[in-house]
C-alpha cells in the first residue's frame, strides 16, 4: 500500500480552492493513482485507468498550474517536493520498534501466572464462610425456599 501526503491546507490551495467538484475528484483520483504508480506522469496509460481524467481536464490542470509539460509530457507539479521517496521515515520507525521491544518486559514466550490478589468479592466471601454463613448461595436459596415452606403451611 502507498500513501499520499496531502496537508490540511491542501483544499485552500489557491491552485485548488478554484477547481470544480467534479475536476477536484479526479484531481485527486490522479494523485493517488500516482502515489500507487510511484510516477507522477499523466500519459495515456494514466488517462486511460484514472475515471474522469481526459484531455480538457489535464489542460485545467495545467492552466491551473498543477501540472508541468515538458516535451509533450505532463507530470504533476513539485511532485518529489510533496511526496519524497525518501526512506528515513521507514527507517526511523523500525529503529523506534526495535527500541520498544529491547525496552519491553514482554517476552516471546508465555510467562507463568503471576499471584493475583483476590478480589473483593472472594475476599467476603471467605469472610462470610469464616463467619458460618453458607458456602454458597445455592445453599442460601435451599434455606430460604425451606423457611417459605414451612411458614406458608
Amino acid at each position: 500500500m502507498s500513501w499520499l501526503r496531502i496537508d490540511d491546507g491542501f483544499t485552500a490551495n489557491k491552485k485548488i480552492a478554484p477547481l470544480s467538484d467534479r475536476d477536484f475528484r479526479v484531481w485527486v483520483r490522479l494523485l493517488c493513482h500516482c502515489a500507487k504508480a510511484q510516477d507522477p506522469t499523466v500519459d495515456n496509460p494514466t488517462i486511460a485507468e484514472v475515471s474522469g481524467l481526459n484531455s480538457r481536464r489535464i489542460r485545467v490542470y495545467f492552466d491551473a498550474e498543477l501540472l508541468d509539460e515538458t516535451n509533450g509530457v505532463y507530470v504533476v507539479h513539485d511532485w518529489p517536493s510533496f511526496q519524497p521517496k525518501s526512506l528515513q521515515s521507514a527507517e526511523r520507525q523500525a529503529r523506534y520498534r526495535a527500541n520498544k521491544r529491547q525496552q519491553s518486559d514482554v517476552t516471546d514466550h508465555v510467562t507463568p501466572r503471576a499471584h493475583v490478589n483476590p478480589s473483593r468479592k472472594e475476599k467476603a466471601s471467605k469472610l462470610r464462610v469464616e463467619a458460618g454463613e453458607p458456602q454458597s448461595l445455592a445453599a442460601e436459596a435451599r434455606r430460604l425456599l425451606d423457611h417459605l415452606r414451612r411458614n406458608a403451611a
